[in-house]
């Protein structure tokens, strides 16, 4: 069975165009493959397999026959690409990364977190040694649970979040270090793209449960200059679904 659809961080519009998610593991015609200078990440832009039964009207007035979309890749390894003739057709599968027995839920965020204590310390959940055929993602993320927050580099985050990790810690960590690079960037300090999109592509639940740090965000996205296209999409997807008043 494919675990790609428990992967994608924002399937909200999916669902709204089809009513579920499109199966991506058959169909998918790949238009560009895109890698970031700025981190291991990965982008796809494909066509959908299908087009919604109920389009909206602008793209029937235009129309339109293909609904296409990115998905971009965090913590990228050991990627090859011998050959490239687009379009091409592919599929799309995944295997769970971390235990897939873990909680990750509704836990408090708060802004007063120990950063000399680790995740494992934090969340009281022990993983244990990773099996021995593990990936190297897999050992990696046992690993980084195993040191203090604090000592966790950008890049460490962004690929933590994005695996949903240590939510509750790490997503209030991100935001303070997004908060000095607005600053930095005006005096030609440098965005981490990465851990800007580990962030903004949040389920809507996080949001929904923990509205403070939506605001927070909110409010930061503004400052933040030179964000690559890609990132900015997943911006706008954001900011649309957070409710006016909040």
């Amino acid at each position: 069975m494919s675990y790609v659809h428990d992967l994608l961080a924002n399937p909200d519009a999916l669902h709204r165009l089809y009513g579920k998610v499109p199966d991506l593991s058959a169909g998918l015609r790949v238009r560009s493959v895109n890698r970031s200078p700025y981190g291991p990440t990965l982008t796809l832009r494909v066509d959908l397999p299908g087009f919604p039964a109920r389009p909206p009207q602008e793209w029937m007035d235009a129309g339109a026959d293909t609904v296409q979309c990115h998905l971009a890749f965090l913590a990228v390894e050991n990627v090859t690409l011998s050959a490239w003739t687009p379009p091409a057709l592919g599929r799309l599968t995944a295997v769970p990364s971390v235990p897939r027995g873990v909680t990750r839920g509704s836990m408090t965020m708060t802004r007063s977190i120990d950063r000399t204590k680790s995740l494992e310390q934090l969340d009281g959940e022990r993983w244990g040694d990773p099996p021995t055929d593990a990936t190297s993602l897999v050992r990696t993320v046992h690993e980084w649970r195993r040191r203090p927050i604090g000592t966790l580099e950008p890049h460490e985050l962004a690929r933590l979040i994005g695996q949903n990790v240590g939510l509750p810690w790490l997503l209030p960590l991100a935001l303070d270090i997004l908060g000095r690079e607005a600053e930095e960037q005006a005096a030609g300090g440098f965005l981490d793209g990465d851990l800007l999109y580990a962030v903004v592509t949040r389920g809507s639940d996080v949001w929904d449960q923990h509205p403070d740090l939506a605001r927070e965000l909110k409010s930061l996205l503004p400052l933040l200059k030179d964000v690559s296209r890609y990132v900015k999409s997943e911006i706008d997807v954001f900011l649309a679904s957070i409710p006016d008043g909040m």
